[in-house]
């Protein structure tokens, strides 16, 4: 599969993505493709959450989504206070 999107990045989101591991990258272009039925806007908001997170994990160490265990994501939530930010990572990433 080809780590090609079907939008544009955000200036800055380019180079974040492109430092992220291969296997990532793809995951990442999956789960683009698995997002029917909502508006742009949301789909880049999802994006970019999903290209954090994936951000966060490769800073800790993890290279594939696969490795990622109960501790990390609740390091990664720790950081945010408002629970429906906290919901909205949980729901993007268990897509």
């Amino acid at each position: 599969m080809s780590n090609v999107r079907s939008g544009d990045l955000k200036p800055g989101r380019k180079e974040r993505f492109a430092k992220l591991p291969t296997e990532m990258q793809t995951k990442i272009g999956e789960f683009e493709l698995s997002l029917h039925g909502i508006r742009e806007s949301t789909k880049d908001n999802y994006l970019g959450r999903i290209e954090w997170f994936a951000g966060f994990l490769v800073r800790q160490g993890i290279q594939r989504f696969q490795d990622v265990s109960k501790h990390e994501i609740d390091l990664f939530l720790s950081g945010y206070k408002n629970p429906n930010t906290k919901n909205l990572f949980i729901q993007v990433v268990l897509n």
